[in-house]
């Protein structure tokens, strides 16, 4: 006689099944990302353009080692739109996987932004605290409160008790999401290597390929902010626990 029982995953493997998640799931979120709102970001980078060129036209002659003025001007830009994706990504990616039944986006980030803002600043400071007291237990806390930004968009946690969730979400998951951790910054690393190399060279417009990298680099961090949210549902799927916005 046969049983038919499904095999549990191993945790380890769960960073692979995520990252197959986000292999299916990553195009319609960034195409959505980039229809949605890349008006909005495009917008706002020229703005941020015309002003300089008015305001301070001496500037645009500066350049770095690396960067033109204007790519350097980009990459600010995109740290600020980077910080607005911490909102956007996980949004949409639970969105794609758990239906439509979900909050509005302007409601989701209203509700969440204060109790983010002040468990990230409460983290700061233990982080700091471990490391004061030696480097490798504060790294290894920066570690474990990896996770605070989904305790308080998937587990509805006020500021104090998201530390804590994600402290415990994390107890007996330490060394995958060590390789997660691993495996996402090999793969910013190579990817980042090979964009630099395919666009070194000298008859490419600065700001073109200052502006390409930047770009590249950008969705890069957008596909690896989706894997880590699609590792997070893996987790809680795999302890049997619920998941909502």
């Amino acid at each position: 006689m046969g049983l038919n029982m499904s095999k549990k995953p191993s945790k380890t493997s769960l960073v692979f099944i995520a990252f197959k998640k986000t292999l299916n799931n990553s195009f319609p979120v960034l195409n959505h990302l980039s229809v949605k709102f890349g008006f909005y970001f495009l917008g706002l980078c020229f703005l941020i353009l015309f002003f300089i060129s008015v305001f301070f036209p001496h500037l645009n002659t500066i350049e770095t080692e690396f960067f033109s003025f204007y790519g350097l001007l980009i990459y600010c830009f995109l740290i600020f739109a980077h910080v607005f994706n911490v909102f956007i990504i996980p949004y949409y990616g639970y969105k794609k996987v758990y239906g439509s039944s979900v909050p509005d986006f302007w409601d989701f980030i209203a509700k969440t932004v204060y109790p983010l803002v002040i468990a990230h600043i409460k983290a700061t400071g233990l982080i700091l605290l471990f490391a004061l007291l030696f480097l490798f237990p504060g790294i290894y806390k920066k570690i474990r409160l990896s996770f605070i930004n989904e305790a308080v968009f998937f587990d509805h946690e006020k500021p104090g008790s998201a530390l804590k969730k994600a402290d415990q979400c994390t107890r007996s998951f330490f060394w995958p999401l060590l390789l997660f951790l691993f495996l996402s910054t090999l793969l910013y690393f190579f990817s980042s290597y090979a964009v630099n190399k395919a666009l070194s060279h000298p008859d490419l417009p600065k700001l073109l390929s200052s502006s390409v990298k930047l770009a590249v680099f950008f969705y890069l961090s957008c596909f690896i902010l989706l894997w880590r949210t699609f590792f997070y549902f893996e987790i809680k799927t795999f302890k049997g626990e619920a998941i909502s916005l």
